[in-house]
């Protein structure tokens, strides 16, 4: 029986393989095959190229943009321009959800002292953000965004993180009990190296950075040694 089943298998493998050499050129190479693909992945492309996909935010970008020119009522305006800062941080322009974001907390003020505290907490997550792009990315090093952040990974283009803890020092100021808040304030003066010495004691975390749960060897950055 086996020996009945494998000469079954080692024929059909035969047919199949003589039947692949006896195929047009033009099928083997899958010419044909790739433009058809090509234009299946741009079908697809488009077809997924709208603002309800999460992972299209530049999408997302041109229908608030679009929406925005449509309303007139302060409360829409507000609220598009909110999920506008959101799909910019997606896409990585962190300079414009700042623009935005300020620009909107400017329009607010015209109304109140106080802006929503969600508009506050998307601004300073904002500038975190901002700061981010311009230590960890554009002045990497091997410590750049590694918990706790100490030694060359402690930030020398300041503007993001120093923007961040005036902000989140409002928002603390108006909702105590913001432990997110209060926990990215003491993220942002660690990042510019004052972590603990210039945190106001009502709002420092103890502790944040030392590790005594385990002892684990520091992460090696090793990209620097990488040829290009």
């Amino acid at each position: 029986m086996k020996h009945i089943l494998s000469c079954l298998f080692f024929s059909g493998l035969s047919i199949l393989l003589l039947g692949g050499c006896n195929q047009p050129a033009s099928e083997k190479t899958g010419s044909g095959g790739t433009e058809e693909m090509v234009k299946l992945l741009q079908t697809i492309s488009r077809s997924n190229y709208n603002y309800q996909n999460d992972f299209s935010p530049q999408a997302k970008i041109e229908y608030f943009h679009a929406s925005l020119r449509d309303v007139d009522n302060i409360r829409d305006s507000t609220g598009l321009q909110l999920l506008l800062v959101h799909a910019l941080l997606e896409a990585g322009k962190e300079n414009e959800a700042v623009e935005v974001g300020e620009k909107l907390i400017e329009r607010l003020k015209l109304i109140g002292p106080n802006p929503p505290l969600v508009i506050l907490k998307t601004l300073a997550i904002s500038y975190m953000r901002l700061g981010e792009r311009a230590n960890c990315v554009g002045d990497h090093s091997a410590e750049s965004c590694i918990f706790p952040i100490r030694g060359s990974g402690i930030q020398k283009y300041t503007t993001g993180s120093e923007k961040a803890i005036e902000l989140y020092r409002e928002i603390i100021r108006r909702d105590p009990g913001d432990t997110e808040s209060r926990w990215l304030l003491n993220i942002a003066y660690m990042a510019l190296g004052k972590y603990p010495a210039a945190i106001p004691p009502d709002l420092l975390i103890q502790d944040l950075g030392s590790d005594t749960s385990s002892l684990v060897k520091p992460f090696t950055d090793m990209t620097k040694h990488l040829q290009k």
